[in-house]
């Protein structure tokens, strides 16, 4: 593989972290089969200022080593792929919902540049606003907000060592209310009761409407690493048994040795995942 572009925009005039890096990078078209632009959100836990978009670079040089098996080959027929690693406001700079906005902003920004469909990888809080992507109408209605800017289809989503309950996780580990919920929210009711799909009063329409929004995509993947120290697999647990109540059942659940939770998406675990269900 050979990054043959990489480029830097500012896709907001807020703050200096309103930024999103874009790679293009040639593969040898026999090693891959789907070629969906693959979107990276940091986590940092809406507070992390070292959380940046350059976390994907390194995991790029692993793609090169898998794909071309060292040195780049001359194959004659050659894909292109594209990977964008978004930046955005964190706290206590903004607070939600602005994080969530300003990844909005920058898919928007993206589908101008004439991309139409993308794949997300969200790491820990990124995988929070994946789910906030999906059904990102319903969840801005709760604070009065409407985006009505075009942003790409959602073809697939792996969640990596994912928030996706927030009051279960302070169950689990209460000194984070202090260390950061309290610093990205507003209010108890913002990440007890708005923060994403898994805590709405699920009536039978709205069941139907989330189920239908994971029934368009074509891979769910949830992946949680066996030495993930800041969060316990409860909380994929807990989210793969509420997919189950929607129903869907249609995700694979990844546990596995990915290292720490700030190695993981880095880890050569990702990378596999990435081959097998993002380009295949």
């Amino acid at each position: 593989m050979v990054v043959q572009y990489t480029k830097v925009h500012k896709y907001g005039h807020q703050s200096p972290r309103q930024l999103l890096k874009h790679y293009r990078v040639a593969v040898p078209s026999s090693q891959i089969t789907q070629n969906t632009p693959i979107v990276y959100i940091h986590g940092g836990a809406w507070v992390g200022e070292s959380h940046t978009y350059n976390e994907f670079g390194p995991l790029i040089d692993k793609l090169d080593l898998q794909l071309n098996n060292g040195p780049y080959t001359t194959e004659r027929h050659i894909a292109e792929i594209q990977f964008f690693g978004l930046d955005y406001r964190v706290s206590p700079e903004v607070v939600h919902p602005h994080h969530i906005l300003d990844v909005l902003h920058a898919l928007s920004f993206i589908y101008e540049l004439g991309v139409h469909k993308v794949s997300l990888i969200g790491h820990s809080a990124g995988s929070t606003m994946c789910t906030q992507i999906l059904e990102y109408a319903t969840f801005l209605s709760f604070y009065g907000v409407e985006f009505t800017l075009p942003v790409p289809e959602i073809e697939s989503i792996v969640f990596l060592d994912g928030i996706f309950d927030i009051p279960k996780m302070l169950e689990e580990y209460p000194s984070y209310l202090h260390e950061f919920v309290e610093i990205a929210f507003r209010s108890e009711q913002d990440w007890s009761k708005k923060c994403n799909m898994v805590h709405y009063r699920m009536t039978n329409d709205l069941k139907r409407e989330i189920r239908e929004k994971f029934n368009s995509l074509r891979k769910t993947i949830i992946a949680h690493s066996t030495k993930d120290e800041l969060l316990s697999t409860r909380q994929p647990t807990e989210f793969c048994k509420w997919l189950d109540q929607l129903p869907y059942t249609y995700y694979k659940y990844i546990v596995q040795d990915m290292g720490t939770h700030n190695e993981t998406y880095e880890s050569d675990g990702l990378v596999s995942i990435i081959i097998q269900h993002l380009l295949h």
